[in-house]
């Protein structure tokens, strides 16, 4: 997984009098809708943290692949929040935000094969060996083809 650290301001400069800790409920519906809705993407991402500051809201987005622009990638958040907030008055262009982002982490070590996934599914189940585990561990060796 890939880790970013994203640091958004308002696109709009003129907005002087906005406190981003006004709108912390909006904030927190953008990043559930956000994250249901990049459940299902080809490259699945998700907000894993935030931090609302006066003038500043800091994302942690998480990925599968690497991204080359990370903040693009919250375009559905920065969607969410103009449609359903009042932010939507602070948009500069077609843009909400702009700001800065950072690869802080990239763990190789979840990174497994499918083959491999499978076969640890079948050692969890093998450790609670019950019928139903043991109907499930052939159906998926059946699947798999071993």
């Amino acid at each position: 997984m890939y880790n970013y650290k994203c640091n958004l301001r308002l696109a709009n400069e003129n907005a002087t009098d906005v406190q981003f800790t006004d709108y912390a409920a909006d904030f927190r519906g953008a990043v559930e809708a956000y994250n249901d809705a990049s459940r299902n993407a080809k490259n699945p991402k998700q907000i894993v943290d935030y931090d609302i500051q006066d003038k500043n809201l800091i994302i942690e987005l998480q990925s599968r692949d690497p991204l080359s622009v990370p903040n693009l990638a919250l375009q559905g958040f920065s969607k969410h929040l103009v449609k359903n907030s009042e932010l939507a008055s602070y948009t500069k262009g077609a843009a909400l935000f702009r700001g800065e982002a950072e690869e802080i982490s990239h763990d190789e070590a979840e990174e497994i094969s499918d083959d491999e996934l499978l076969l640890e599914v079948i050692r969890l189940f093998r450790r609670s060996n019950t019928s139903e585990n043991r109907n499930k561990i052939e159906q998926i060796r059946a699947i798999i083809g071993k």
